[in-house]
C-alpha cells in the first residue's frame, strides 16, 4: 500500500513482526513471561543473512504508516507498543456472529469421572506436552479425570484421547458427543485472541485458562472460570483443576480486569465507512479490477509434497504408530515436515480434503 500510495489499516494477528517468532516462545515452546529482544527459538530462524534489526525494518513502514493498527486484545497492543511507534490504534475483537460468548454457563454435575476438553490443533506452544503430563499425573494419583483433545496434537499423547482434524462447523457437536465437563486452555504463549475460546464460551462450559495474553480480558468477570499461572507445572495445575471441579458450586467469578474500551462494532460500522471514504476510493480506482475482486474464491490446489505430508501425518497419528516417537526425535520429524511444507498441518489437511 505504501508504494501504491493507498491508505491502509493493519490488523495484528500474532507476534511475527516483532522478530519472526509468532508466539514469543523460547526453545522449550514456552513464553518466559516477558518479551525479551534476545529471545530465541530455533523453530523460527531468520532467513540467511537477515538479522533481527533488518527483519523488523522490512515491516516497519507498513505498520507505522497505517491509518489505524487494529489489535484483537489489549495484551497484544501492550507488547507491540514497546517496539513500534503506533500513531493510532484500536482494540477490536474479531467478529464472530455465529457464537454467543455470553451463553449461560452449565454447572459441573457431580459424577464418577470428569472429561476435560482441549480444543483445536495443539502444538508445543499450545501446551500439548503440558496436557500429556497432566494426564499422566492424574492417572498416577487415580484422579477421576479424562483428557480429550477435540482436534489433534503435534504428536500422539499418552493417556490423552484425540478426535482428529475437523471443520469448524463440527466442533460444537464433537464437544457434546465427548461429554466435555470443562474446557481447559493449555496455551504456553500469550494468545492474541483464541477462536477456540469463543467456542467454549458459546457452549457454556466452565473454563480453566492461563492468566496470559487475551484470556484474562476475554474472561473477565465470568462465572465458573479459573485463571492460572502458565509457568506452573503439571502437578500444580492438575491439582488446581480437580479442586476447581470439586469446588465449582462455590467458585467465584474471575476478577474484573481494567481494560481499555473495545469496539465490538468496528467492522460493521467504522471499518466499512473508512473503506468507502473518498480518500480510499479515489486511490482504489487506480487499481486493476482483479486486485480488488474479493468475491472470487481461488481454486484449491495441493502439490505432491503437501499430499505426502498429509499422508505421513495420518499414518503417524494412528495410535499403533506411537513407537515412532521413541525412535525418531521430534526435531527430525519437524525438520522433515518443514522441508516438505511450511504450512500448518490443519491447513494442509483442509486443502487435501477439499481437492
Amino acid at each position: 500500500p505504501n508504494d501504491l500510495n493507498i491508505p491502509h489499516l493493519f490488523t495484528i494477528h500474532d507476534f511475527y513482526l516483532l522478530g519472526g517468532n509468532p508466539t514469543l516462545s523460547d526453545e522449550t515452546g514456552v513464553y518466559p513471561g516477558y518479551f525479551d529482544e534476545t529471545l530465541q527459538n530455533p523453530m523460527y530462524p531468520y532467513p540467511k543473512g537477515v538479522s533481527r534489526e533488518s527483519f523488523r525494518q522490512q515491516h516497519l513502514r507498513i505498520v507505522e504508516t497505517a491509518e489505524i493498527v487494529l489489535f484483537p486484545s489489549a495484551a497484544t497492543k501492550e507488547i507491540f507498543s514497546d517496539i513500534y511507534r503506533l500513531n493510532k490504534t484500536q482494540i477490536v475483537v474479531h467478529p464472530e456472529i455465529h457464537r454467543n460468548i455470553n451463553a449461560p454457563i452449565i454447572p459441573i454435575a457431580k459424577k464418577a469421572r470428569y472429561t476435560i476438553g482441549i480444543f483445536g490443533a495443539v502444538s508445543r506452544e499450545k501446551g500439548a506436552d503440558l496436557v500429556e503430563a497432566m494426564a499422566a499425573y492424574a492417572a498416577k494419583q487415580h484422579l477421576p479425570l479424562d483428557f480429550v483433545i477435540i482436534g489433534y496434537a503435534y504428536r500422539p499423547l499418552k493417556q490423552v484421547k484425540t478426535t482428529g482434524p475437523f471443520i469448524r462447523q463440527e466442533l460444537t457437536n464433537l464437544a457434546k458427543q465427548q461429554g466435555i465437563d470443562i474446557a481447559f486452555f493449555s496455551a504456553r504463549w500469550p494468545e492474541t485472541y483464541s477462536y477456540t475460546l469463543s467456542y467454549a464460551m458459546d457452549l457454556g462450559l466452565p473454563i480453566m485458562a492461563p492468566n496470559l495474553g487475551a484470556f484474562p480480558e476475554r474472561l473477565t468477570n465470568r462465572p465458573l472460570t479459573l485463571l492460572f499461572n502458565h509457568l506452573d507445572n503439571a502437578e500444580i495445575l492438575t491439582k488446581a483443576l480437580y479442586e476447581f471441579i470439586c469446588n465449582s458450586a462455590t467458585t467465584d467469578t474471575t476478577p474484573v480486569m481494567p481494560i481499555p474500551r473495545q469496539d465490538d462494532h468496528f467492522y460493521t460500522t467504522d471499518y466499512l465507512t473508512y473503506v468507502k471514504s473518498p480518500k480510499v476510493l479515489s486511490k482504489v480506482k487506480l487499481l486493476p479490477a482483479q486486485f480488488i475482486n474479493v468475491d472470487k474464491k481461488p481454486a484449491v490446489r495441493i502439490n505432491s509434497n503437501e499430499k505426502l505430508v498429509v499422508n505421513l501425518w495420518k499414518i503417524y497419528s494412528h495410535p499403533s504408530m506411537r513407537w515412532v516417537n521413541k525412535i525418531i526425535p521430534f526435531r527430525v520429524r519437524r525438520g522433515l515436515k518443514r522441508l516438505l511444507s511450511r504450512q500448518a498441518i490443519h491447513d494442509l489437511v483442509n486443502k487435501y480434503d477439499n481437492t
